[in-house]
């Protein structure tokens, strides 16, 4: 992950094994932090209250979510399911019990305005209940007012193309709204940048990366998730930890290996929690070594007050290539 400035703030414990986890909302409210978690594997959206009993299994909250990709609560604690399976946005209703579609049409994918096709990261504007959507396949973000039954293009080219231009986007994967000015910010994935749009702007500036890979400010690895605090600082997600086969240690994209000293920059930075891809040599084999560096790299963090969140899978067997990924 990278940052504009350093905050500090609060640190929670998730774990979640040998999951699909795709997207994570902190509902951070008077009663204590509530955090929510889009499970692709598992089809769902389960929560995890502070203070409860509910153990590492979380709570389910609405019904099946087909390859759950986004999440978000607003302030009615109304839960709203990015379906990437079904092409749209449900909203449930903790009071009432009830699921509806907010955002593109169950079951049908296109680039018409009243479609979505694999959709992914939401933003629900606390103001006015609308819901931005990072429309990943057909390349743009759109914004769908309530009891709307089609979307606006609020970034991206309202045909679907995707570009590497000021005008284009390509596999956005997150969207985070200023609700004041009406600026959409993107992760602009196969960009590897984050796009800043204007109100009513007919293209993007950006903000940060784009200028390729690498370990520079202005550089990064595929975003795939942006967020802003209460003082404006940005956050980007970007590649997850892995495992060096070779020397069963852990390293970033870059080949570093992970060590104090990042878990004081995590701390420094405030980060609820790390997320920590980690992929094994095969599924048959039970490496003592592997498991040894695992339980060092968390217990660094741990030490700083920062838990991992353990995402465990293949990426080669995802739905963008073959569906349901290695059992376990």
């Amino acid at each position: 992950m990278h940052e504009s400035t350093t905050t500090t703030t609060t640190a929670y414990l998730i774990q979640k094994n040998g999951q699909r986890l795709e997207n994570i909302y902190v509902d951070d409210d008077n009663n204590g932090p509530t955090i929510y978690l889009a499970i692709e594997s598992e089809h769902r959206v389960k929560k995890w209250v502070q203070g409860t009993s509910q153990g590492a299994q979380g709570v389910q909250v609405g019904g099946e979510c087909f390859y759950c990709t986004g999440v978000w609560v607003d302030k009615e604690k109304n839960v709203y399911l990015s379906s990437a399976g079904k092409h749209c946005v449900f909203k449930w209703s903790p009071q009432t019990n009830i699921t509806t579609v907010v955002a593109g049409r169950e079951y049908y994918s296109g680039s018409t305005s009243d479609n979505l096709n694999s959709p992914e990261g939401i933003y629900v504007d606390s103001t006015n209940g609308a819901v931005y959507v990072a429309d990943y396949v057909n390349n743009r973000i759109q914004k769908w007012l309530v009891n709307a039954s089609n979307g606006t293009t609020e970034a991206g080219l309202s045909n679907g193309n995707e570009g590497s231009d000021a005008e284009s986007l390509s596999r956005p994967t997150a969207v985070w709204v200023d609700e004041e000015t009406h600026v959409v910010y993107v992760a602009d994935s196969s960009n590897e940048r984050i796009q800043r749009w204007l109100y009513n702007a007919s293209m993007g500036d950006t903000i940060a990366g784009g200028s390729g890979l690498g370990d520079k400010p202005n550089r990064f690895d595929q975003p795939v998730d942006l967020a802003f605090d209460n003082n404006g600082n940005l956050y980007v997600e970007l590649s997850r930890i892995q495992i060096d086969l070779n020397t069963q240690h852990f390293i970033d994209e870059y080949g570093r290996i992970f060590h104090d000293d990042d878990s004081n920059n995590l701390h420094q930075w405030g980060f609820y929690t790390s997320w920590m891809g980690v992929n094994y040599h095969s599924e048959d084999e039970i490496n003592q070594e592997y498991l040894s560096q695992l339980s060092i790299a968390i217990q660094m963090k741990e030490n700083k007050g920062i838990y991992a969140l353990l995402d465990c899978h293949q990426d080669i067997f995802s739905r963008y290539f073959c569906g349901e990924g290695v059992s376990d």
